[in-house]
């Protein structure tokens, strides 16, 4: 779940959890692999590490999606895309649609 809705915050407050919460890439230099380690799926970064040469690549080793957030500038919408993400939080839909997988 992605969401700063004040509803929506008490389902994501789980102190400790490692499954719900923010990986420090200070503390993993791998963040890929750390999130991997943790039998994740997804990794949802800041957008920005996804615009970082390699971050989405070495992601998809891992066989991780990748969704980052929030991207809402259409120069930031198309560097994305190019770098290979699975799909993107914005607050502006209307600005971007990336295609479905087939």
């Amino acid at each position: 779940m992605a969401s700063t809705h004040a509803d929506a915050r008490p389902s994501l407050d789980c102190p400790g959890s490692p499954w719900i919460g923010s990986i420090d890439p200070r503390d993993h230099p791998d963040v890929a692999a750390a999130v991997a380690a943790l039998g994740d799926e997804v990794i949802s970064p800041y957008y920005l590490w996804c615009l970082q040469d390699g971050f989405v690549a070495r992601a998809h080793e891992e066989a991780l999606g990748v969704l980052p957030w929030t991207v809402n500038e259409p120069s930031d919408l198309d560097a994305a895309r190019e770098a290979g993400v699975d799909g993107l939080v914005t607050d502006y839909p209307d600005r971007v649609a990336l295609p479905r997988p087939a």
